[in-house]
């Protein structure tokens, strides 16, 4: 599986803190992954991962990162959807291991070009 998505291998990573959604976002859980081994995961704004409950698994969901750069843990808020995936998912705790990919995606933000824009 590796070789046809081009992705390095898996980082493994502990799920830290699961959060359940809140009573007006009931189907969002937020999860909050720490490496294995203790280093910080490096992205860019913008950047998405894939999750894998297996490495060996070719069942594989991807997710827009939703934590900053600058943080020590890597976010994912996940709609909870009952899927063949998310329905694994959600049987997950706080302690659990999963594999995630290298972050991927192009559509980043770009300091130098953030002249005239919102932010």
């Amino acid at each position: 599986m590796l070789g046809k998505m081009g992705m390095k291998p898996y980082e493994i990573y502990e799920i830290r803190d699961l959060t359940h959604g809140e009573p007006d976002s009931f189907k969002i859980s937020s999860f909050k992954l720490r490496p294995g081994d203790g280093k910080n995961f490096s992205f860019r704004p913008g950047q998405f991962v894939s999750l894998f409950l297996k490495p060996e698994d070719k069942l594989f969901r991807s997710y827009s990162i939703a934590s900053s750069p600058l943080e020590d843990h890597l976010e994912l808020m996940i709609e909870m959807i009952n899927g063949r995936f998310t329905s694994q998912l959600a049987k997950m705790n706080e302690g659990d291991t999963i594999y995630v990919s290298e972050p991927r995606g192009a559509f980043v933000f770009e300091e130098s070009s953030s002249a005239g824009s919102i932010f």
